[in-house]
């Protein structure tokens, strides 16, 4: 075996790790190169589900071997890899994986045949430019594969679950994106998909997957009936002070929403509609839903016939209208697990089951870690089945005002808020760590509204009243629960103090609390909210997001110097149109620049800028750390007064690299140094730059010297 330079070093360092354990046991080159990834029990679950496809559409064995075949041959090969002889490789990794899976389908001899058919035909494959042949084969197969689809394993790959649904209904998965989309200019890390690679329908696609070393952001909506309108106005107010060309939500990772906050959030990403419209339209459907009642509804006699219509029918209002309404809002088209026009942001929202409460998360994605039994219960529904308007009626059956709603696999659901999760900051946080395994960087909590404690002292009672018994207790307790502003303060102490500065809380003080159904109510608050959010400050809000549209890559492993460890790299931006976020926060703030947290500045935020060829916004910086343990923290220090850290920190420096897997010296899965030249050449070497920004003398704004 002759292997390069950079391979013998990287297996040099393993040996050593390797004699360092075990001085008996003998060292093995292809397991050791792929040591950081492992072909574990994983594959075999794809394998199965893949197998099981094939056999209920009644496939060849011939087909299926040969489909499993170049799927090894993609995952075996990746550019940069040692190329070891394909027998000894599949022998060594592949084999006992469809072995095991070939044998819960057919006897022990069989399932020989089937691995040494598998081996044979992997043998004849190439072993370069592999990604074009497995194109190419899954092409030539497009007919067996046109009109079935999963959402359980991801067909090009069998490595990994999906995450992004195609128009066409077949689905991706965030490895399989890299390899065969495209890089879209200006925007980082957006692909397109131009065709399904499944079927070769037309898709257009746009995926926007999250930067390695970027942190998430986080939107969360609380339930409230009617009063969810603030959540909307307050989103209207966030994004009038934002004043950017696109839509508040391509800026969020992962955006969670309970009972109406949930239908928000529907409204918001799947069915794509704008904060002004979800408004309009919100408003006018809950006014179909709620008719507004006479007087008397708030009497004592009205409030019994209410309770009793609830016990005997299971709701107050029925099911008819507001699965009309539902319908209107999302259609037929929506579905859970897709999005029309770009895939990336993370929807999910919240039900919980009426046998047991438990609280069960309605998501579009499928994650890669693994939930903790406090964390909920994920639907195991072919997601591509779920239309968005079932699961709008799921998040948002309120309890007795709603029947429950029946769901496949977890029977009857019910209101999402009716646990402890009205405000559903703690399960978002749950699923953002499964998701991207890292905390968010900046988390946005929107209420429906608190009643204020009063100021006057308290003077205690001696004596039970008729309001403090057990019944009306039980009341208060209950309502003390659904309580999203009571949850974010819970929350919020448990947070360290160091790391509360990327938490914030929207919610307004009310003198009453409109009932969940009280329609006739929501025109007044409406206006009122409006004059109230035009002097609320969202600046806070919106610095922090200008501040984390920004992240950091290392442009190349960090090196020992005269006793430093020097780190290279760039200061990208993640935002779909980084020359109109400049323009904002120069616009605002035309001193702005990045610092460390050792108080070293690293330059203008607009010098050098965007490159006139790459379209990219790229910032070369330099700086030094005593140790890769060292935590380091680059910030956009917008003035004197506010700066705010970018997306990623704090984090050692050691971190960097590994999201970024810079000591994989044996080929990256998702093919990166062969379809992302900023990968390998991340310094852009473009001499013309065009974000030369320079200040006029006459006026206080900045503009772009073309």
């Amino acid at each position: 075996l002759s292997f390069s330079a950079a391979h013998l070093n990287a297996f040099f360092k393993i040996a050593c790790k390797h004699t360092a354990v075990s001085n008996t046991e003998e060292f093995d080159f292809i397991s050791a190169s792929r040591e950081l990834n492992v072909v574990d029990h994983i594959f075999q679950a794809h394998l199965k589900v893949f197998l099981e496809i094939s056999l209920l559409n009644k496939h060849s064995w011939t087909f299926i071997m040969a489909f499993i075949a170049s799927a090894i041959s993609l995952d075996a090969s990746p550019p940069g890899t040692h190329l070891f002889p394909i027998r000894a490789f599949f022998q060594q990794l592949y084999r006992i994986h469809c072995h095991t899976v070939f044998l819960s389908r057919c006897d022990p001899r069989a399932a020989e045949n089937y691995c040494q058919l598998v081996e044979d035909k992997l043998a004849g494959m190439p072993r370069l430019a592999v990604d074009e042949y497995r194109k190419a084969h899954l092409e030539s197969f497009q007919v067996q594969w046109c009109q079935f689809k999963t959402t359980k394993s991801c067909l090009s790959c069998l490595r990994k679950k999906p995450e992004h649904v195609l128009k066409c209904g077949h689905s991706l998965c965030d490895t399989c994106v890299c390899i065969f989309g495209s890089v879209i200019p200006k925007m980082e890390y957006h692909y397109k998909v131009a065709r399904c690679i499944i079927c070769s329908l037309l898709v257009n696609q746009i995926i926007k997957l999250k930067p390695p070393t970027a942190g998430s952001l986080l939107l969360t909506l609380d339930g409230g009936g009617i009063r969810a309108i603030i959540s909307l106005e307050a989103l209207k107010a966030l994004d009038r002070q934002r004043r950017l060309p696109y839509p508040l939500i391509e800026d969020i990772d992962f955006a969670f929403g309970t009972s109406s906050g949930g239908l928000i959030v529907l409204m918001l990403s799947l069915a794509q509609r704008s904060i002004d419209k979800s408004a309009s339209m919100f408003s006018t459907l809950a006014k179909r839903i709620f008719p507004v009642r006479g007087k008397c509804r708030g009497s004592l006699c009205a409030r019994i016939i209410a309770f009793l219509r609830s016990w005997l029918t299971d709701s107050r209002y029925g099911s008819v209208e507001i699965k009309a309404c539902v319908k209107e809002a999302f259609g037929a088209e929506h579905k859970m697990f897709n999005r029309p026009r770009v895939s990336g942001t993370k929807v999910a929202v919240t039900t919980t089951t009426v046998d047991d409460s438990r609280l069960c998360i309605l998501s579009n994605y499928n994650g890669v870690g693994t939930r903790r039994k406090e964390c909920g219960k994920p639907t195991e529904l072919p997601r591509t089945l779920m239309p968005a308007e079932s699961l709008a009626q799921a998040t948002s059956a309120a309890l007795s005002y709603f029947p429950a709603k029946f769901v496949p696999e977890l029977g009857f659901v019910q209101d999402g808020g009716v646990g402890q999760h009205n405000n559903p900051i703690d399960p978002a946080e749950w699923e953002s760590r499964i998701i991207w395994d890292c905390s968010p960087d900046l988390t946005i909590s929107i209420g429906t509204g608190f009643i204020q404690p009063p100021e006057s002292p308290f003077i205690p009672q001696t004596t039970l009243g008729l309001r403090n018994r057990f019944v009306t207790r039980l009341i208060r307790l209950f309502e003390s629960l659904l309580s999203g502003q009571n949850h974010w303060n819970k929350h919020i102490n448990r947070l360290e103090e160091d790391v509360r500065s990327k938490y914030f809380r929207v919610n307004i003080p009310l003198e009453y609390e409109p009932e969940l159904d009280d329609a006739k109510r929501l025109d007044g608050l409406q206006q009122t909210l409006s004059v109230l959010f035009q002097t609320f400050d969202f600046q806070s809000i919106v610095r922090a997001l200008f501040a984390t549209s920004f992240f950091f890559e290392l442009d190349k492993p960090p090196e020992y110097h005269t006793g430093r460890l020097e780190c290279s790299g760039t200061i990208r931006c993640r935002s779909p149109n980084p020359e109109a976020l400049l323009h904002r926060v120069l616009e605002e703030f035309p001193h702005a620049t990045f610092a460390t947290n050792t108080s070293l500045n690293l330059g203008n935020v607009c010098y050098p800028g965007i490159c006139f060829k790459c379209l990219y916004y790229q910032k070369p910086v330099r700086f030094d750390a005593y140790h890769a343990s060292e935590v380091i923290s680059i910030s956009l220090r917008f003035n004197r007064l506010f700066e705010t850290r970018i997306s990623g920190f704090s984090h050692p420096v050691s971190w960097f690299s590994q999201q970024q897997k810079q000591h994989l010296e044996f080929g990256r899965p998702d093919y990166s140094q062969l379809r992302d030249h900023r990968m390998t050449t991340p310094l852009c070497t473009c001499k013309k730059r065009k974000a030369r920004f320079s200040q006029s003398r006459n006026k206080k704004r900045l503009c772009l010297d073309k």
